[in-house]
């Protein structure tokens, strides 16, 4: 059993490493690293006003900008923490280390620390928050904070965390749900943009990345396979699950997903708000597969367990994840090379 447990953490560990390395020295042909190399050279002569970013990280890009350190550098600065954060908390709660490390690589891993670096080290500091959100809620609420600095779309999640610990939780999720079931029936559309942009104390360069979010009209429409792991979160919090982590990153899957249904109109947010929310599928979908070995009166048929759930798992995440690269080629880009 030792044994096993130190070739688990090795793996994980050498995973982490490898993918981390991978997504600080990416070759630079990916959608957003041009505009991470024009902030870095621009934040030189200019305010983080004029740029449209976060104070804390034009901050640092213009630290290291004015000490002629390499873009690179940044790059690692952040790729490093986005991708071990994450590697840390799958080692901390996951049931089957493998299986949730490779979803993690077919969803935010080329989805976010490929690309959308800066929000893929949010999204690490908001799973660190949700790990200690139960025995240590200031520390949560300090982690999100942490993360918003690098986007600031991460205190989205705050309200959301205070909802899971609040006494109505499983009113609230209930409702959450259904009310997806029905507006998901009835193809019912919402928009919130015109909404936002009267609130008198919302910054001018939110405004400015919302009117640009809203342009990608499709990115924020929820597939059938996220509609479908709604389902599976759904049924999993009602199953009377002990594991405290594994009921709450089903509530957050609910809960986001309502929340991308509400700010559907602004395409790119939906798309970058319910990622700070479904990263619990890399979690609660390799749980299934723990409860049935668990329950599995044939321990002869557990090595075909996980060949079945190998290939489900390759049929549900490995065609999205082929798509998703395959449309960032057609735009002229590429991940990593």
């Amino acid at each position: 059993m030792i044994l096993v447990v130190r070739y688990r953490t090795l793996f994980i560990i050498l995973t982490g490493l490898l993918l981390a390395i991978v997504a600080g020295f990416r070759g630079g042909n990916d959608p957003d690293y041009g505009n991470y190399y024009d902030i870095y050279i621009s934040s030189l002569h200019n305010s983080f006003l004029s740029l449209n970013i976060e104070p804390f990280y034009f901050f640092i890009n213009k630290t290291l900008a004015s000490v002629d350190a390499p873009f690179i550098l940044l790059m690692l600065l952040i790729a490093v923490p986005a991708v071990l954060l994450k590697i840390y908390v799958i080692y901390k709660h996951s049931h089957l280390a493998f299986f949730s490390i490779l979803i993690y690589i077919l969803t935010i891993y080329i989805s976010f620390d490929l690309i959308a670096i800066r929000q893929g080290l949010a999204i690490g500091f908001i799973m660190l928050a949700t790990s200690h959100w139960s025995n240590n809620r200031n520390f949560s609420i300090a982690l999100v904070l942490i993360g918003s600095l690098f986007h600031l779309s991460a205190l989205v999640v705050l309200p959301i965390f205070y909802l899971f610990s609040s006494k109505w939780q499983k009113n609230i999720f209930h409702l959450s749900f259904y009310a997806i079931l029905f507006v998901s029936f009835f193809g019912i559309k919402i928009t919130v943009l015109d909404f936002i942009k009267i609130i008198p104390f919302i910054p001018s360069f939110i405004l400015y990345k919302l009117d640009i979010y809203a342009s990608y009209n499709q990115e924020g429409l929820n597939s059938a396979k996220q509609f479908f792991v709604c389902i599976i979160a759904f049924l999993i919090y009602n199953s009377n699950v002990k594991n405290n982590f594994i009921k709450q990153v089903s509530f957050l899957y609910v809960l986001g997903f309502l929340l991308s249904i509400l700010f559907s109109s602004i395409g790119d947010i939906a798309f970058r708000i319910k990622w700070y929310f479904f990263w619990g599928e890399i979690f609660f979908i390799p749980y299934i597969l723990s409860i049935l070995v668990y329950k599995s009166k044939h321990r002869n048929s557990i090595p075909l367990l996980f060949v079945l759930f190998l290939l489900f798992l390759l049929l549900m995440y490995l065609y999205p994840a082929v798509n998703f690269i395959n449309d960032i080629h057609s735009r002229g880009n590429s991940i990593i090379y």
